[in-house]
C-alpha cells in the first residue's frame, strides 16, 4: 500500500495551473532591471504556478540554465526570474523552467 501512495504523491510545492487562452510571455535577457522592459523573444506559455512557470522559445545561444532574465508572463508585470531548467524539445522548441525571483 505504501508503494502505491508514493507512486501517486506529487513532489511540487505549487499546483501548476494552465495559462488563460491567447496569453504569451514575453521575455528579456541581459537585462539591469524591469523599468526599461523591451522583450528579445517571446514564449508559448505551458503552465504557470506560484513561483515560476514553463515556457517554450525558440532555441537561443543566450538561453541557458541559471541565467537570470526579465519575464512578463500573460498580464503579470515584468518579473526578475532565472531559468532553473532547459529541455529541447524535438530540436525545434526548447521548453524552459523558469524560477521567479521577485
Amino acid at each position: 500500500m505504501e508503494a502505491v501512495q508514493k507512486k501517486y504523491t506529487n513532489s511540487r510545492k505549487y499546483i501548476r495551473f494552465k495559462p488563460d487562452d491567447l496569453d504569451i510571455a514575453y521575455v528579456m535577457l541581459n537585462t539591469p532591471d524591469a523599468d526599461d522592459f523591451k522583450p528579445d523573444l517571446s514564449a508559448l506559455i505551458i503552465d504557470e504556478a506560484h513561483k515560476g512557470c514553463s515556457v517554450a522559445v525558440l532555441p537561443a545561444k543566450e538561453i541557458n540554465e541559471d541565467t537570470i532574465i526579465y519575464i512578463k508572463v500573460g498580464k503579470l508585470p515584468p518579473l526578475k526570474a532565472q531559468i532553473k531548467w532547459k529541455k529541447s524539445l524535438d530540436g525545434v522548441l526548447d521548453r524552459l523552467g523558469i524560477m521567479y525571483l521577485e
